[in-house]
């Protein structure tokens, strides 16, 4: 699946046919969520969510998507140590992902 992108005509098939072999992943849970979309293999699929999301084109997305280390540095001694789900730059927008 390296690479994978999706039509978007083409997803409620896909969604079907994975539901019917019994491998469909619940991503609701953070740990499945980070382990599923960090990894480069599911690049296509997290191209094509954040284009539906942002309007952004999804080929430019999946050219420009770069994995950005989720830590969050506190901003003061105040503020308390942040990780976020995770966070990629296209382009010139940085953009967090959160399962929530």
């Amino acid at each position: 699946m390296t690479g994978l992108r999706i039509e978007k005509n083409n997803v409620e098939k896909i969604i079907k046919e994975l539901e019917e072999k019994g491998e469909v992943i619940p991503v609701i849970s953070d740990p499945i969520f980070k382990s599923l979309f960090r990894n480069e293999e599911m690049k296509g699929v997290l191209s094509y969510i954040i284009s539906e999301v942002t309007g952004l084109n999804e080929n430019y997305v999946y050219e420009s998507l770069e994995y950005r280390d989720p830590y969050i540095k506190k901003q003061n001694i105040t503020h308390k140590d942040n990780t976020s789900d995770l966070i990629v730059d296209i382009g010139n927008n940085v953009i967090s992902l959160e399962m929530n």
